[in-house]
């Protein structure tokens, strides 16, 4: 099955090595983006996964899950970085944890990554500002490739609204419709959606 209809066409991430402490970003996983303006705030949210471990049976737990049914609880979850000329790069994750079912029909814990590049701007429709993002599928971190009948897109343009809350971030659709929470500095975003039942 696809992934969710707001992910469409896109063009291709950008990445290389950092080469300066005032214009780098380095997510949880290590990646660093060079920037040609200063990201003076350095990145202290912390991990983004971090808010789901103990989460990973979360659709067992609905009204109504039938065990029978091939389903994942899976979640989404981004990281953003921007310099002070607007220049975004970062990721986003759709984490997969399978129920008893999908895993004897060969599914499994897995994890599909986007690379993001964009820019920062003015808000579209709420909050503080808004990201214009292009994702394209990372496969050296995607692990849930090989696994049968298990379709994703592999790129995509999408924009997010920003709201901001002291150290607090909600991400929006330009819909109205929130994708997520997390934590916000000067320079960097993160956020986490809620579950969502995958059915296969």
């Amino acid at each position: 099955m696809s992934a969710p209809k707001w992910l469409g066409l896109a063009l291709v991430v950008a990445l290389a090595a950092c080469n300066g402490d005032d214009k780098d970003g380095t997510d949880t996983s290590g990646t660093s983006y060079t920037f040609e303006c200063e990201v003076p705030d350095p990145y202290d949210l912390g991990d983004p996964m971090d808010t789901i471990v103990g989460h990973e049976a979360d659709c067992e737990d609905g009204a109504y899950y039938n065990p029978d049914v091939p389903t994942a609880t899976s979640y989404f979850i981004g990281e953003f970085h921007w310099d002070e000329c607007g220049t975004v790069f970062g990721k986003e994750i759709w984490v997969l944890y399978p129920n008893d079912t999908w895993s004897d029909l060969g599914g499994r814990e897995c994890q599909v990554v986007w690379r993001a590049s964009g820019v920062k701007e003015e808000r579209v429709s709420i909050g503080n500002y808004s990201l214009n993002l292009s994702m394209v599928v990372d496969e050296d971190a995607t692990t849930c490739a090989d696994i049968k009948d298990f379709e994703y897109e592999q790129a995509f343009t999408i924009v997010y609204d920003v709201v901001v809350q002291g150290s607090d971030s909600t991400v929006y659709f330009t819909s109205g419709t929130k994708l997520g929470e997390g934590s916000v500095n000067n320079n960097h975003v993160t956020y986490v959606s809620g579950v969502n039942c995958k059915l296969f």
